[in-house]
Parts: structure tokens; C-alpha cells; sequence
């Protein structure tokens, strides 16, 4: 699978066990559909991949994004299901 997407730059709260912060949406047109989203921090992005059977094989940290961290992410799912 690949993975394209922002993550919380830092903890700022814990939302049913996962790590991140809430994030306003704006108007454009490739923002979320809610008016916010929450971003989960990369490591808990990284630890909800393994722990749903997926390696990450591939990882491209762009921490200084200019609208929000981001990252690409190649993960395989190591068991069939």
C-alpha cells in the first residue's frame, strides 16, 4: 500500500489510543470533508501499520512541508486477510 499523506508534527492529544493533533480543515477543495481532522503523530502511524499486520518498507519524511508535516509510505501486509 502506499501512503501519501500529513501527520501531526506532535503529540498534543490522545484520541481512542492513537497520538496526534486536531487539524482545522479550510475550504480547498483537497481539504477533508469535516471542518477538522486528526492527524496522528508518524510513530503512531508507523505502530497502527505494524500492528495491523503491514511492514513499512519505504519511508519519505518531509517534517518541514509547507502545509503540515507530511510523508510517503510504502507498507506491505505481511499476512493474507
Amino acid at each position: 500500500m502506499f501512503l501519501d499523506t500529513h501527520y501531526a508534527g506532535a503529540r498534543e492529544v490522545t484520541v481512542e489510543g492513537h497520538a496526534g493533533s486536531w487539524f482545522a480543515e479550510g475550504r480547498d477543495p483537497l481539504s477533508g470533508l469535516s471542518s477538522s481532522s486528526f492527524w496522528l503523530t508518524l510513530e503512531d502511524l508507523t505502530r497502527t501499520l505494524g500492528s495491523n499486520d503491514f511492514t513499512v518498507r519505504c519511508l519519505r519524511d518531509m517534517p518541514a512541508f509547507p502545509k503540515g508535516p507530511r510523508a510517503f509510505i510504502l507498507a506491505e501486509r505481511m499476512s493474507a486477510g
